[in-house]
């Protein structure tokens, strides 16, 4: 659609683009994609970048990997987010294990408050260096009761791709390419794993910019997407 159309001012709108440009070693910006009302009225890309560059997501690929356990609840992979998160894992013998760490449920894990860990910057790295990522992660001490303390942790995070996998069978990406990707129309992406094939849930996600649009779009109308 055109600017004006919407209700937004063209003129205006490429002054702003290149403030930016005049701007870029201060704002770093890569591309700007601007949905108004549902349509598509701006999608620039700033050189060496194109608008069919796929772009690293950072911790936004959290928004999505809380949106897959969701749809993973809707069809039955994951009966409530008051799973118990050992329960997932029943082969495997965790270490400071306690009531509080019995108690861990995916809610907790999904609102950052499970407790669990100390430093996340520390834990994170400890984590990467690890054979076995959700070993670590479930192995972590334990500090608070879970649901007492927000901390945003980021091996908490990984978990619930770990339970994704465990829950469908598939990994956090695949299910994310089935259920979300295909119906948007997303054809190209990729979420990077761990050594065990595990997709990293709290970081690492590539989509174009239009792509992310087209999910922020999709939140905005409630999960309904072209009806």
């Amino acid at each position: 659609s055109t600017p004006e159309t919407q209700g937004v001012d063209s003129e205006m709108l490429a002054e702003s683009v290149d403030f930016l440009l005049q701007q870029r070693q201060l704002y770093e910006i890569h591309s700007l994609t601007i949905l108004r009302h549902g349509n598509l009225i701006a999608d620039v890309s700033f050189y060496p970048y194109r608008t069919s560059s796929l772009h690293d997501l950072a911790s936004v690929s959290k928004v999505f990997t809380t949106t897959l356990i969701g749809m993973a609840i809707d069809q039955g992979y994951i009966e409530s987010v008051n799973e118990r998160v050992l329960d997932f894992f029943p082969d495997r013998q965790v270490k400071n294990l306690d009531h509080w760490k019995q108690s861990l449920t995916v809610e907790h894990l999904l609102t950052m408050t499970s407790g669990l860990g100390s430093i996340d910057v520390i834990d994170t790295e400890r984590m990467l260096n690890s054979e076995d990522w959700v070993q670590f992660a479930l192995d972590l001490p334990m500090k608070h009761p879970p649901g007492t303390h927000w901390k945003y942790h980021q091996p908490t995070a990984f978990l619930l791709s770990a339970i994704l996998t465990r829950a469908t069978g598939m990994s956090a990406f695949e299910f994310a390419r089935v259920n979300l990707f295909n119906p948007l129309g997303i054809e190209r992406a990729h979420w990077s794993a761990s050594p065990n094939g595990i997709s990293y849930g709290y970081h690492h996600l590539k989509l174009k910019p239009i792509d992310l649009a087209k999910f922020g779009q999709l939140i905005l109308r409630n999960g309904r997407w072209q009806e």
